[in-house]
């Protein structure tokens, strides 16, 4: 979740969760740096996409509904966040930080590749590791048959 890239699409989720989903306030530590930068790039995502109307629905949405967002966008600066480290509180794992890094794909000039990394040896690295533990062990017990289904 992450200091959004670019392009068009992924300003648009990451800034309505960010603005718009109380518990997504809960998660950065300094929600209101991450915030500066989503709005930073939704600046670039609409000059370079005047014509937008689902960027245009997005900002009247986010003034309507975001005192915050109000403020932010009318502070009108723009600074891309190609990279940036973020101290997040997960419920489970408790404290990470990881570092977003956000590229541009040569062939395709309006798609971005976000990628988020923890540093090797780290305890964020081991929180990520346990949640990947606990993310495959949930899709294997989804997949497994019941006794039920495997008499019929």
């Amino acid at each position: 979740m992450p200091c959004s890239g670019i392009g068009t699409a992924a300003p648009r989720a990451d800034a309505r969760t960010l603005f718009l989903d109380p518990p997504c306030r809960e998660l950065y530590a300094d929600w209101r740096r991450k915030a500066r930068a989503v709005v930073g790039n939704l600046r670039i995502a609409v000059s370079s996409h005047p014509e937008d109307p689902l960027l245009a629905a997005l900002i009247g949405e986010l003034r309507m509904k975001s005192p915050e967002f109000v403020a932010l966008w009318a502070d009108h600066r723009v600074a891309p966040c190609d990279a940036a480290s973020y101290e997040l509180h997960h419920p489970a794992v408790g404290m990470v930080t990881v570092t977003q890094q956000t590229r541009s794909v040569a062939r395709a000039p309006e798609q971005v590749l976000i990628m988020c990394t923890t540093s090797a040896g780290s305890s964020s690295e081991e929180a990520l590791a346990l949640l990947r533990q606990a993310g495959s062990g949930e899709r294997r017990t989804r997949t497994v048959p019941s006794e039920k289904d495997t008499r019929q």
